[in-house]
């Protein structure tokens, strides 16, 4: 055991060899001048001078008391010396300082000490360039008092150095855990090359990646290995994989950044899964950050600016999003957020900076992620009746910043339940064995990192169908239903889940394919889940084929191809039309339209009310149509009829009440006009059916839901029959939306 004169003679042993390297070292010529600093060290080596002598007058003229020593000078000069002092440095570093004290008295006799008093000065030794450096989650408590280099990015010092200082550092943004290596870093390493990726894999793993590259069925494998333990919902899983694979990063001459990363929302109901998926996705990246909207304040999601115990001075404290720089932010109960928080990522979805202007800072700093954002509907049920919007608390400038939103619906379903307990049973009795999924997480993991490599280029073929899908999803957002407004979002959004879809080929061609798939997510995820059917009360409905077929060839497009034969009766419906029984009813509800009848043959009265009889089950079931349908007519109407009732207001018109609103054969022609302008049917037939089917729509929406009111109706002439009548007043009558009723 080594006593206590041993160890002071070795200290002092290691003061002198560390004079005698400051005092002898010149440095090789091939090595001088690689820095300002370095060059301090040695501009007067190639004269022969030692080149840390040389830094001494330099210090005085400058009045520092700092030597800064190039650590591979030490290793050159003297090996073990230098590694004694790397694993002794706590105990060394007064008498490196003392060995710095006595090489200053001995050249430069007047600086070692202080000019007032004559004591002596201090001088300190700082070394630089260590050959290794460590990452900050690898240091551990057996490695204090050793001297260490450690790589990080600076987020915070003190402005003055004293006796001690100290400094805040952070991982930087392109560095890799040990327990995920080979994550695929969102920009991890955006520069590198397809090459550079590739050889940076073993041999075994370079083999199983040009396995998975020649794999036809790579998109829907690499889908099924997306979180394994939730059942089903592929659209959503891949709108996950789309989100990890990213768009392409881009920068105008402007120096306006183009945001690659995509934005994905998840909405369901309570136990589909939700936060298994984002709890998947924050262990596969090494920089993502799984966090809470029920307990995330605006500060705690993007920065804060707090006062330092220690300088009094204010500071910026990073929040989730600048942790998750470069990675994912999974943001569970997304819907519990305060609408002022929520506020506060709006600058950090689309343009990925957090400005902050608080207590004298004004900063921009980089939030690169995305967000992975799941949130409960209203009532804690998914209303399917409604768009999501009305189905979840979040506004709309919130909603449009995400490229997918999806839906998760928990609907009773004897099959699929069977499957989901025997999965969860699987997943309880064998754990990861439960999972036969084709690709590991690792194995995914490296795929991503090489796709992530290639930069997909827009094809002439692909820039075509992105401008048509987006004009057929303007189109579709013209004619209602949507969740949010279709903007130019939505076709950035599409370049950047083709972009994705085209890494996922390994692909530098964008091509048509790529675009497709975006489309259909896009359009599956924007717009409302399918909807209830509802019946609609088409009991006095009248329907005339003549007018059908008038109507069709007054409207149709010049474009849609001529039926084969023209309409007729039932063949223009999308249901089953009742017979000539339930004709002769809707005779009769006509007549019963007009208040005064005319007397009939009593044998036609007769027949009449046994064809009523034979009819009335038929009357009672009614038209079955889709919410969906159902809303879009009632909205559009709604909304014409008020700009309408809008325009006689502002012009100050003095007309008769019965002309405040619209005939209902106008509002039909304005309807189907828009309709047909924007390209919804793609033959006569399909105009025909849909004509029947609102015509319908608007009987319901006067008779059942009160929604629209019949103002005036026209007077019968002397030669008109009361069937003829009928047919006529339900065209010409004129309708307004009811002053009670609200538009949501």
């Amino acid at each position: 055991m080594e006593t206590h004169s041993q160890r002071n003679a070795s200290l002092e042993g290691t003061r002198a060899k560390f004079y005698d390297f400051l005092d002898q070292y010149i440095q090789p010529e091939a090595d001088q001048a690689e820095s300002s600093r370095q060059t301090a060290a040695t501009a007067d080596s190639s004269q022969g001078i030692p080149c840390y002598v040389s830094q001494l007058q330099r210090m005085k003229d400058s009045e520092k008391t700092t030597l800064y020593v190039q650590w591979e000078h030490l290793v050159d000069y003297d090996l073990e010396l230098a590694q004694f002092i790397q694993d002794y440095y706590h105990h060394l570093e007064p008498y490196l300082r003392k060995a710095l004290q006595n090489l200053v008295r001995t050249h430069i006799e007047a600086y070692s000490v202080n000019e007032g008093d004559q004591s002596e000065k201090e001088f300190w030794v700082a070394f630089y360039n260590l050959a290794n450096l460590d990452k900050l989650r690898n240091l551990r408590t057996e490695q204090i008092g050793k001297l260490r280099g450690f790589s990080g990015t600076v987020t915070r010092t003190k402005s003055k150095f004293i006796d001690w200082q100290k400094v805040k550092v952070q991982e930087k943004s392109d560095e890799e855990s040990d327990s995920n290596s080979g994550a695929a870093n969102i920009r991890a390493h955006e520069d590198a090359t397809e090459e550079e990726v590739y050889l940076s894999y073993t041999e075994d793993q370079q083999t199983e990646l040009d396995q998975m590259k020649a794999n036809a069925q790579i998109y829907k494998d690499i889908t099924k290995s997306i979180s394994p333990q939730v059942y089903g919902h592929d659209d959503v899983k891949r709108a996950v994989l789309l989100m990890l694979f990213g768009g392409v990063h881009k920068e105008t001459k402007e120096g306006i950044n183009l945001r690659g990363d995509i934005n994905v929302a998840i909405v369901g109901d309570p136990s589909c899964g939700k936060s298994q998926i984002l709890k998947y996705v924050s262990s596969f990246l090494p920089r993502a950050v799984y966090t809470s909207g029920k307990s995330s304040s605006a500060a705690g999601l993007t920065a804060s600016v707090v006062k330092d115990a220690d300088s009094n001075e204010f500071c910026i404290e990073a929040g989730a999003l600048m942790l998750a720089d470069n990675g994912i932010c999974c943001i569970d109960e997304f819907d519990k957020m305060d609408v002022k928080d929520q506020v506060a990522i709006h600058e950090a979805m689309e343009q990925q900076t957090i400005s902050i202007a608080k207590a004298g800072i004004q900063a921009s700093l980089n939030a690169r992620t995305s967000i992975l954002a799941a949130a409960n509907p209203l009532g804690g049920r998914y209303d399917k009746s409604k768009p999501i919007k009305y189905n979840v608390a979040l506004p709309p400038a919130i909603l449009s910043r995400f490229d997918l939103m999806h839906v998760m619906i928990d609907e009773p379903e004897d099959d699929m339940d069977i499957q989901i307990a025997t999965h969860i049973v699987k997943v309880h009795q064998r754990q990861e064995r439960a999972f036969n999924v084709p690709y590991t997480m690792a194995q995914v993991q490296r795929y991503i990192r090489y796709a992530r490599s290639i930069r997909p280029q827009i094809s002439a073929q692909a820039k075509d169908a992105l401008v048509s899908s987006y004009i057929q999803l303007r189109a579709g957002d013209a004619v209602g239903g949507a969740v949010y407004r279709i903007t130019v979002r939505q076709l950035e959004a599409l370049v950047r889940l083709s972009e994705a879809h085209a890494r996922i080929r390994c692909s530098a061609v964008i091509e048509p394919r790529d675009v497709r798939e975006a489309k259909r997510l896009v359009k599956s995820s924007i717009i409302a889940v399918e909807t209830t059917e509802q019946e609609v009360d088409d009991e006095d409905f009248i329907q005339d084929s003549a007018e059908v077929t008038d109507f069709v060839k007054a409207h149709r497009g010049s474009e849609m191809p001529p039926a084969a034969t023209e309409p007729q009766g039932a063949e223009m419906m999308d249901v089953d039309e009742p017979s000539t029984s339930a004709r002769a009813v809707r005779s009769q509800g006509a007549s019963n339209l007009l208040g005064a009848q005319e007397p009939e043959p009593e044998s036609s009265v007769a027949a009449q009310g046994e064809a009523a009889a034979i009819a009335e089950p038929q009357q009672r079931q009614g038209t079955k149509v889709s919410q969906k349908k159902v809303d879009q007519v009632k909205t559009l109407f709604v909304q014409r009829l008020r700009e309408v009732e809008a325009a006689g207001d502002a012009a100050g018109s003095s007309a008769e009440p019965s002309q405040a609103g619209l005939p209902q054969k106008d509002l039909l022609s304005w309807y189907f006009d828009k309709m047909v302008e924007s390209h919804q049917y793609h033959s006569v037939e399909e105009l025909s059916q849909d004509y029947v089917l609102v015509c319908k729509i608007v009987h319901h929406l006067i008779k059942r839901d009160n929604v629209l009111i019949v103002l005036s109706t026209p007077s019968r002439s002397d030669e008109e029959s009361i069937q003829d009548f009928a047919r006529r007043q339900q065209q010409e009558r004129i309708l307004a939306v009811n002053p009670n009723y609200s538009l949501e």
